[in-house]
């Protein structure tokens, strides 16, 4: 296999680029006018998942001073599990995803990562809400658990490579809470991908979302028997957070109608 050539994109995200760096590394650049803390939560997100023997990208520079700001990590080989669907299946991809997750819970996060309460809290701010909408969900936000788990935050199949066995990636949301917040923020994006697929591939693309969720929902369950009762209380402040992440359009009206129903 052909290697990029140093500095070629291999990834673009809401928040960095990711380009090839030198032999068996790269570089995950954030965009302009992206706060160089990302980074630093990255870095800490990371250590933590590695140093608990999470198959993850191994850092070897954080670039806070850097124009852009940056990360070097090793390259990791594998395809996104979001294009193993067709040849696992959604069943078996569904529970890789939800076995992934249950990995991530059950590290217990040092208190000095940032709190996912507060991840979350800085999210519903930056959405554009209507202010008694807001004022709604931050009240039922405060009423929810801190907790001490290892929480990703963004975990979806196209945050999971995978070569026989996953490795966990792209960690700038990687905070220390509840666990059962990020089922929560597992199933509103495994949701919401039904809900943007685009219209020239809806027929054939969302039944198989729908028995990948499905499947992640029950092996979730057995694995954490109570979680998915749990995580529903996060759904409306997670909703309301996403809001403020320029989702697809074809997300947002689900989203707001999620947030009526809360």
């Amino acid at each position: 296999m052909t290697l990029p050539v140093e500095g070629t994109e291999i990834a673009r995200g809401a928040t960095a680029v990711v380009r090839a760096g030198a032999a068996g590394t790269v570089v995950k650049e954030l965009l302009p006018g992206m706060p160089a803390v990302i980074v630093e939560l990255e870095a800490r997100a990371l250590a933590v998942a590695g140093n608990a023997g999470l198959r993850v990208p191994r850092l070897m520079e954080t670039r806070l001073e850097a124009e852009p700001p940056a990360l070097v990590m090793s390259r990791v080989n594998g395809v996104e599990l979001a294009d193993a669907v067709v040849s696992l299946g959604p069943e078996e991809t569904g529970q890789i995803l939800a076995d992934a997750q249950d990995l991530v819970r059950r590290v217990e996060a040092p208190a000095l990562m940032l709190s996912a309460k507060d991840y979350v809290r800085q999210g519903i701010d930056r959405a554009p809400l209507p202010s008694d909408v807001k004022i709604r969900v931050l009240g039922a936000l405060s009423e929810l658990p801190d907790g001490d788990a290892l929480c990703h935050l963004d975990l979806h199949p196209r945050n999971i490579l995978w070569d026989g066995a996953a490795t966990i990636i792209d960690w700038n949301n990687g905070t220390r809470g509840d666990a059962a917040a990020d089922v929560a923020r597992t199933l509103l994006l495994l949701e919401a991908q039904i809900h943007w697929v685009p219209a020239e591939h809806r027929d054939a693309a969302r039944p198989l979302l729908a028995r990948q969720r499905e499947a992640y929902r029950e092996r979730t369950e057995q694995l954490a028997p109570g979680i998915l009762d749990r995580s529903l209380a996060w759904r409306a402040p997670l909703a309301a957070m996403m809001l403020g992440e320029t989702p697809p359009p074809g997300a947002v009206p689900w989203l707001e109608q999620l947030l009526r129903e809360a």
